[in-house]
């Protein structure tokens, strides 16, 4: 009897090592990624975002500017950074590809950015931030977390400092796909280290700061805000279950993923829509400060003689998000702002078709690419009006 069960479980267990075996690597074929569960892993390579040696998702942009050309600076989180989605597909890409040659785009968003980090990135950007330390060690990921922070221990802040020109030119010198993939997982970490948070902070302490929006002398700045951009960058952040049995596999954040879509369903955490909600009740304090950002924003661009113009990316038009999107756009009217609200024409197109056919990817609830080209089209309709009427203007804003 006893070698029986004995012969069962190592059967179990035999067939379990088969399948978890089989499940990983189909969880890593592109095919998985894209049409069945979604990337759990690195993303598929014709996802990842080509970034440039500003550190962000574009191609090389020169500060000189010149006269025959007019610049559109575009600042945004992971919608308009195009979380999700391949380079070409970006709507900011498609908007550079219906402006013409006339035009010149610029893409200054990041993952995770709210309105505050945009205007840091137009008036006072670390121009080589904490993410240069990853190129001190190309063979920083071959460790583990507890690796990481002995390093960290070991690392002495003066040496640190004296380092910066190094990573500079590490920085320009690394591949524009590794430098995306570096940063993702570098950020993972600090999520949860605070050693590393504080070694993120030192860094970006001790390298100069300029004003790099504000350097390309752009001509109109466009903000493609989502309704979680009134969050304070503490509250951005989402609760995730960390299920981790330390072997670093897609299988493993596959049953992270589904448990916590399920905590979600039965209400056990709250959902992302949920955290946001809150913070649209006008009695919330927070209004104060970000209506303290949106009156620098306004008087920064028009100190600088630049059209500002605020795009909701609308993703629903339900009656509660409608009228959400509506105080942004209010808000941001009340400084001068002009808006383009492509609500109606949004609900016109997609009202009957769901989410789960429009976003990204299976597990990314981002803006796939017919969301994004339908952003584009609409944007540069709207946008390309005020530009005809305000090249004579003295002041744009």
């Amino acid at each position: 009897m006893k070698k029986k069960i004995t012969l069962s479980i190592f059967s179990f267990l035999i067939i379990l090592f088969l399948f978890t075996t089989i499940f990983e690597i189909f969880l890593r074929t592109e095919y998985s990624q894209i049409h069945v569960f979604g990337p759990y892993g690195d993303l598929p390579e014709r996802l990842v975002p080509t970034i440039n040696s500003q550190g962000f998702r574009d191609v090389e942009h020169t500060f000189e500017k010149p006269d025959s050309i007019t610049r559109i600076l575009f600042l945004g989180d992971s919608f308009t950074f195009g979380h999700g989605v391949a380079d070409e597909e970006v709507y900011t890409k498609i908007i550079d590809e219906l402006a013409g040659p006339s035009f010149e785009i610029i893409n200054l968003s990041k993952p995770g950015w709210n309105t505050q980090d945009q205007l840091d990135v137009l008036t006072n950007w670390p121009g080589w931030n904490y993410i240069n330390f990853l190129y001190y060690n190309d063979s920083l990921w071959e460790k583990s977390n507890e690796d990481l922070l002995v390093n960290y221990y070991k690392w002495n802040k003066s040496h640190t400092s004296s380092t910066v020109d190094l990573l500079r030119d590490r920085y320009k010198k690394s591949n524009p796909k590794r430098i995306y993939d570096f940063q993702n997982k570098f950020d993972l970490l600090l999520n949860n280290k605070n050693k590393f948070t504080e070694f993120k902070n030192y860094l970006i302490k001790s390298i100069e700061t300029k004003p790099l929006g504000l350097s390309y002398n752009p001509d109109i700045v466009v903000f493609g805000f989502v309704l979680n951009d009134v969050l304070p960058k503490e509250e951005r952040s989402f609760q995730n279950l960390n299920f981790n049995i330390g072997l670093n596999l897609d299988i493993e954040r596959f049953i992270s993923f589904r448990m916590r879509q399920f905590r979600i369903r039965n209400n056990y955490i709250p959902s992302h829509y949920n955290k946001v909600k809150k913070f649209y009740n006008p009695e919330n304090k927070n209004w104060i400060n970000y209506e303290k950002i949106l009156k620098e924003l306004s008087e920064t661009l028009k100190t600088n003689n630049i059209i500002g113009i605020a795009v909701p990316l609308v993703t629903s038009t339900t009656k509660e998000e409608l009228a959400m999107y509506n105080i942004i756009l209010n808000k941001f009217e009340k400084y001068g702002f002009r808006t383009i609200d492509l609500a109606p024409s949004f609900d016109e197109r997609f009202s009957a078709i769901p989410w789960s056919e429009l976003k990204a990817l299976p597990n990314d609830g981002h803006p796939g690419p017919i969301v994004h080209n339908f952003y584009a089209q609409e944007i540069w309709k709207e946008l390309k009006p005020i530009i005809d009427s305000t090249k004579s203007s003295k002041y744009r804003l």
